[in-house]
C-alpha cells in the first residue's frame, strides 16, 4: 500500500502486465513504421541529390507546407544538377513529365511529412541517418505504472475480480443474448453489486443492434493508476 498527496491510502489490485506488454509492443511497432517512413525520405533525397544528405536537407522537405511545395524544391534541385534553367511554376504547370527521382521524393514526402511529432529524435548525428527509436527503460516503467489498478480499501480489493466478472457477464448478455439486463433488474435481483457499478444506454451496443445498457465499474470505488503518462509518439 502507498499514499499520494491528498489521496487516501491505495491498495494495488492489478499490475496491468498484459496491458503494459501490449502497449509497449504497439509503441515499438509505431516507432518502427515512423522510422521506415523517415528513412524512405532520406533514401529518396539521397538518390535525388546524388550524394549523402544531412538532416538539414531533409528537414526542409519535412517542413514543406504541401505536396506542391515539396515537389517544387525537388524539381529545383534536379534542375540545378542537370544544369537546366527553367521557372519551377512554369514546369509544374506545363504538363511535362516529372523526373523519376522527383516523383520518388514526393511519394516519400507523403508518407514522412506528418509521420512524427518530432522527426529529429530519430536522427543519429553519429551515423548521419535515421534510426529506429526504442522504448526506453524509463518509458517502460512509466507505462507499467500507468496500467496499475488500485483500490482505496483493502477489503474492496478482494471483491474487485468478482465485480469485474459480473460486469463482463452483464455486457456479454446485453450484446449477444435476447434477454436484456438493466439497472432495475440488477437492483432487484443482485442488490449487493449495485453500489459498485454504473451504466449508460448505448446505441447499437445490444443484441441485433438494439439500444442497451453498457456496464462499467465505478471509478471512485476501484481506481485506475493516479499516474498520467504518455510516452513519445503514443
Amino acid at each position: 500500500m502507498f499514499k499520494l498527496a491528498d489521496q487516501p491510502e491505495l491498495v494495488m489490485i492489478k499490475s496491468g502486465e498484459e496491458e503494459t506488454a501490449l502497449q509497449i509492443e504497439r509503441l515499438t511497432n509505431r516507432r518502427q513504421r515512423i522510422y521506415e517512413k523517415l528513412f524512405g525520405l532520406q533514401e529518396a533525397l539521397k538518390a535525388l541529390y546524388r550524394k549523402e544528405v544531412t538532416y538539414g536537407d531533409i528537414e526542409k522537405y519535412l517542413n514543406a507546407e504541401n505536396e506542391r511545395q515539396a515537389q517544387g524544391m525537388a524539381l529545383e534541385k534536379w534542375f540545378l544538377l542537370e544544369e537546366i534553367k527553367v521557372e519551377i511554376d512554369f514546369y509544374n504547370n506545363s504538363g511535362v513529365t516529372i523526373p523519376e527521382e522527383v516523383k520518388n521524393v514526393v511519394a516519400a514526402w507523403r508518407e514522412a511529412h506528418s509521420a512524427s511529432k518530432d522527426p529529429s529524435r530519430y536522427w543519429s548525428d553519429t551515423k548521419q541517418a535515421f534510426k529506429a527509436l526504442p522504448v526506453t527503460k524509463e518509458e517502460r516503467e512509466n507505462i507499467e505504472k500507468r496500467n496499475q489498478r488500485f483500490c482505496t480499501d483493502p477489503e474492496l480489493a478482494k471483491l474487485r475480480d468478482l465485480v469485474e466478472t459480473h460486469v463482463n457477464i452483464f455486457n456479454y448478455t446485453n450484446r449477444f443474448c435476447e434477454i436484456s439486463i438493466n439497472p432495475a433488474k440488477i437492483r432487484d435481483n443482485a442488490p449487493w453489486i449495485f453500489p459498485f457499478i454504473q451504466s449508460e444506454e448505448t446505441e447499437n451496443f445490444g443484441y441485433r443492434g438494439f439500444k442497451r445498457h453498457k456496464f462499467t465499474i465505478k471509478s471512485d470505488v476501484f481506481l485506475q493508476s493516479p499516474f498520467r503518462y504518455f510516452a513519445f509518439e503514443e
